[in-house]
């Protein structure tokens, strides 16, 4: 009987999410930036809460937020998150404790490596390690992701097309950027496309050991070049009618060098969901797809007694802080 109360109760405060791109959140969302420091809010009451932190990342040189997530070490959104988890912990008894974070299980041991590795996701997951308090993402697996977004009406290269321009920016300042067919291979991979292999840690060091690395990305090249057509159908609404990805004369996959020098702004603003375009479409379907499931996560931990401290990207704080009150409240 209380899984099935708690279920109602759920759907009764999901109507209050506020979805992204509303009038309710531009509103929420430009008072949540204007100031360019972390939002902390505690709902609930001090016997058991919900503490919401939205994340902000900031240009050192102007002072006023931007687009994505924050990997400066010394950055004072850094400092912020790490006082609001000590005051969480001073405040909150150890068998409540428990985190909810964004994107994968990234533990490091180094606070610093933390931050430029994973942002304020790496760095509470590593201040939570160092407490010994339990951890959940908040992501949908990818088996929920696609069966969701196939209800919604989004198909696999859709959602590829997504996924690819979402991680650009990380790919070609943080990972291999010479080899950009690596990362759009993965993640076509991830969604179980036809014809392409999530390859294992063990199979990667077979293929190095081997000396066949240089075979594979050749052949990479080849598999990920034959999605460039449907990948740049699905960007050019959003680009003036331009291809973002390009193969060389080599084989090689790279960037439009027209939007290599500015490619933060074309995925985080161009490709995301503000626009009218399909793409941006999709991507607001997948947000309000892991809204949904990051609401269902916090509020697991919260019906099984846990008072969770939940560090999102302040966009998703916005939209589920409505829902989230509502639900707490419901439950006085």
């Amino acid at each position: 009987m209380p899984d099935i109360m708690n279920r109602q109760k759920e759907e009764e405060a999901w109507e209050h999410y506020t979805p992204i791109g509303s009038d309710e959140y531009e509103q929420a969302n430009q008072e949540r930036i204007k100031d360019g420091i972390i939002e902390v809010e505690k709902l609930g009451d001090d016997e058991h809460s919900i503490t919401l932190v939205a994340s902000v990342k900031v240009d050192p040189e102007t002072g006023k937020a931007i687009s994505g997530h924050e990997n400066r070490p010394d950055a004072e959104s850094m400092r912020d998150t790490a006082q609001a988890f000590a005051d969480y912990l001073a405040a909150t008894p150890a068998e409540q404790r428990f985190v909810v974070y964004e994107g994968d299980k990234r533990v490091f041991d180094n606070r610093d490596e933390a931050i430029t590795k994973a942002a304020d996701s790496g760095l509470v997951q590593h201040l939570a390690a160092k407490e010994h308090i339990p951890t959940v993402s908040g992501e949908p697996t990818e088996a929920e992701t696609t069966a969701i977004m196939e209800r919604l009406g989004v198909n696999q290269k859709e959602l590829l097309a997504l996924y690819v321009a979402r991680g650009l920016e990380s790919q070609l300042t943080n990972g291999e950027a010479d080899f950009l067919a690596g990362y759009i291979y993965s993640q076509a991979a991830r969604l179980d496309m036809e014809g392409f292999h999530n390859y294992s840690e063990s199979e990667k060091q077979e293929i190095l050991a081997s000396g066949k690395l240089d075979e594979l990305k050749a052949e990479l090249n080849q598999k990920v070049s034959e999605l460039l057509p449907t990948l740049n159908e699905l960007y050019r609404p959003n680009l003036d009618s331009k291809d973002l990805l390009v193969a060389a004369e080599d084989g090689s996959i790279g960037v439009n060098p027209e939007f290599a020098d500015n490619i933060a702004e074309i995925t985080m603003d161009r490709l995301n969901w503000s626009g009218e375009h399909r793409l941006n479409e999709v991507a607001k379907l997948s947000m309000e797809m892991r809204d949904r499931v990051i609401f269902h996560r916090v509020l697991e931990a919260y019906n099984s007694g846990k008072s969770p401290f939940v560090v999102y990207g302040g966009s998703h704080i916005v939209t589920l802080k409505p829902a989230l009150q509502a639900y707490s409240e419901s439950t006085k």
